[in-house]
């Protein structure tokens, strides 16, 4: 997806689950008196009865695009996302052993201003959705090596909940404190 036509500024919140990307994102929208887009696939999931599949992950990816260009057009100043299309082939390729064509191009297509990688020091939240409470580590080095490899500019967000919630705000000062 190419850069929304509005002016408004994109950062995306990625990494393993549970790792506090929501809490995160609603936090700095509330802050910067931005907007938030919430995670696309929990709302999905929770109202699915059967298992999940790649065509499902593809779907959800593609419902998250349509509710990003949907919110930009109207918006100006910063928009949180509580996770990216990065989660998406992340997780596609890590449950399923490889993702769809349309996703991995999505992905590099996908523009954000800035992201912010969760560390997995936050605690484990025990979630009907989560699957992986020991894998996060090794996710977390997934994430943080396709961030590089898409050479989007990111910060790694670590620490307790007022650690995290200063950090996120300091990177977004640095990073846009020449843009009005």
């Amino acid at each position: 997806m190419e850069k929304a036509k509005s002016s408004c500024i994109r950062i995306a919140i990625t990494g393993p689950e549970s790792t506090g990307k929501s809490t995160l994102a609603e936090y700095l929208a509330a802050h910067f008196k931005g907007v938030f887009i919430p995670e696309y696939a929990r709302t999905y999931l929770e109202n699915k009865t059967e298992k999940y599949s790649q065509s499902d992950i593809d779907f959800i990816a593609q419902k998250s695009l349509e509710i990003a260009q949907i919110t930009e057009e109207k918006q100006q100043g910063f928009v949180f996302f509580d996770t990216d299309l990065l989660v998406c082939k992340v997780w596609s390729e890590f449950v399923f052993g490889t993702s769809s064509d349309w996703l991995k191009e999505a992905v590099k297509n996908q523009h954000f201003d800035y992201t912010f990688l969760m560390d997995v020091d936050w605690p484990w939240q025990e979630d009907p959705l989560r699957e992986h409470p020991h894998k996060r580590r090794e996710l977390f080095e997934i994430y943080k090596q396709e961030l590089i490899q898409l050479n989007r500019p990111f910060t790694i967000i670590s620490g307790v909940e007022k650690e995290r919630e200063n950090s996120a705000i300091q990177s977004i000062i640095q990073q846009f404190s020449n843009q009005d």
